[in-house]
């Protein structure tokens, strides 16, 4: 479940800056503010609840990476942005990092926080 939470805020990530830049590009026709608070609201808090069972320092890159990656896509299919092979070539090497930084997480991180941090007990001597 704490994947479709981390799937669903790098949605809203998209959502509110495809929206963003269409409310520049298309004066008068403009998605209301609201509507973006709104949006980036339940982008965090979508995000938030992922953390709970992915590890931040994985979660994190992946919401930036696919939305910024998705984001430029957009920007050069939909509004028309100049695109060239190394912005291409670097579009992919985040993809690359999103896929190898999923494949890192293991269990969830409530099964794994403190397990590696046990001490042992401190015997008392006399």
């Amino acid at each position: 479940m704490s994947w479709g939470y981390l799937i669903a805020a790098i949605i809203c990530e998209i959502a509110w800056l495809v929206i963003l830049k269409f409310n520049q590009k298309h004066p008068g026709g403009e998605v209301p503010t609201e509507c973006l608070y709104i949006i980036m609201s339940l982008n965090i808090l979508m995000l938030r609840y992922a953390t709970q069972r992915i590890d931040f320092s994985i979660a994190y890159p992946i919401w930036t990476g696919l939305a910024g990656a998705v984001v430029c896509g957009v920007a050069i299919l939909v509004f028309q942005e100049a695109w060239s092979y190394p912005k291409l070539c670097y579009t992919v090497l985040i993809g690359i990092g999103v896929v190898g930084l999923a494949s890192l997480q293991k269990a969830p991180a409530h099964e794994t926080i403190g397990k590696s941090a046990k001490l042992a007990p401190i015997e008392k001597t006399d």
